[in-house]
């Protein structure tokens, strides 16, 4: 048996080398990604049985006595069919054995969704070949296919025939139906003088509150005072004074919603008070609850859900029921420097209808955080970068 790596862009290009190098009889032993990223490596072991050069593998034939027999048996039938189950059942052992190619499986559904995706809409309405891309990079971004497609659909019907042929123009007008669409959430977003911040657990929410504060203290002169309720992490702490520390604002530490109180007066002469929260499991009994009652004042709260794009939509999604009871007004999209699906940015916002405050891009306090408008998000998403 001969067996070889290829090294390839995408796992389609180094199938296509496998079948020129070593023959359509060769299989897949496995797959694996060796980098990640804009241009991205993949590995593929191959292998193939090795016959003598020339030599080919003559068809079975019967006898002429044979081949004019009557039909097969049922015994032969069931002899036949017996050795097919045992020739499957090894096939399936042999598979058993190797691990299972998820990246290579993934990519090809991905193909094949966005193909009958694009039959689907030949089908319903006539798309420019400049539509159909686009459709394809919203996909590639993470948009949803029922948004995209709407998107491409409003396109499609709002311009002159001339300009749907024209793809960078189309991209431009993507750009400015995006803004508007996610400008529509924006209508009610209102600053308050207490902000606190909540989401799951490694969302970031120290290090952007530390972020805001220094921004808040050092660029808009503001007096800035921090409380943090999350008493559970030790290191959480810490971290915050450290910072509190350093740019020389009061920090509270509180356990329950009376200490709360009183860590708001002690700092009522403060034009902002940044309030920190645990990330805690979504199995903890009562958790949510009890935000939502310690954020129940008389003294209005603005409260931003922090979101990490390193998760996944379904993850994104749970989390937004989750800490739909605690009544957030905006939203704050973190770890954009490790992702680049950036689409799923506009599947919150056109679920929620609740606006963007803040993204953030990094670890470095206070530079890596942008305060984001509609038209920033949108170049954002389309463009596919944060420069």
């Amino acid at each position: 048996m001969q067996i070889k790596r290829f090294e390839a862009a995408s796992t389609q290009e180094a199938l296509l080398k496998i079948k020129s190098e070593l023959g359509s009889d060769a299989v897949v032993l496995s797959t694996r990604k060796l980098r990640s990223g804009r241009v991205p490596l993949f590995e593929v072991t191959a292998a193939v049985d090795e016959r003598p050069e020339g030599q080919r593998v003559k068809p079975l034939s019967l006898p002429a006595e044979a081949a004019q027999a009557a039909p097969a048996t049922e015994e032969t039938l069931a002899s036949t069919l017996r050795r097919d189950v045992e020739e499957i059942k090894t096939l399936l052992a042999e598979t058993a054995k190797r691990p299972f190619p998820y990246g290579e499986f993934l990519e090809m559904k991905e193909m094949l969704d966005t193909f009958f995706d694009t039959m689907g809409f030949q089908r319903k309405e006539k798309l420019s070949g400049a539509l159909l891309k686009i459709y394809r990079q919203m996909v590639s971004i993470g948009v949803s296919r029922s948004r995209a497609f709407l998107l491409v659909s409003t396109l499609n019907r709002n311009l002159p025939t001339g300009d749907l042929q024209d793809e960078e123009g189309l991209c431009r007008v993507a750009e400015k139906l995006l803004a508007r669409s996610i400008g529509l959430s924006y209508r009610t977003a209102e600053r308050k003088r207490i902000c606190a911040f909540v989401g799951p657990t490694g969302a970031g929410k120290t290090t952007t509150l530390a972020k805001i504060a220094a921004r808040s203290a050092l660029e808009e002169k503001l007096k800035v005072g921090l409380i943090t309720t999350d008493t559970y992490r030790i290191a959480a702490v810490e971290q915050l004074k450290t910072y509190a520390r350093i740019m020389e604002i009061p920090i509270e530490v509180v356990s329950d919603k009376t200490a709360f109180r009183r860590a708001l007066a002690k700092l009522s002469d403060r034009d902002l008070v940044l309030v920190d929260t645990p990330g805690k499991s979504n199995v903890e009994p009562g958790y949510i609850e009890k935000l939502r009652d310690l954020f129940h004042l008389e003294n209005p709260v603005e409260t931003n859900l922090l979101l990490p794009l390193t998760s996944s939509q379904d993850n994104l999604a749970e989390n937004l029921a989750r800490f739909k009871p605690v009544g957030y007004q905006s939203i704050i999209f973190t770890k954009l420097d490790e992702s680049r699906h950036f689409g799923m940015i506009y599947n919150v916002i056109d679920q929620e209808r609740k606006p963007v405050s803040y993204v953030t891009n990094g670890q470095n306090v206070p530079q890596d955080i942008e305060k984001i408008d509609a038209g920033r998000l949108a170049k954002i998403i389309m463009t596919r970068t944060l420069h």
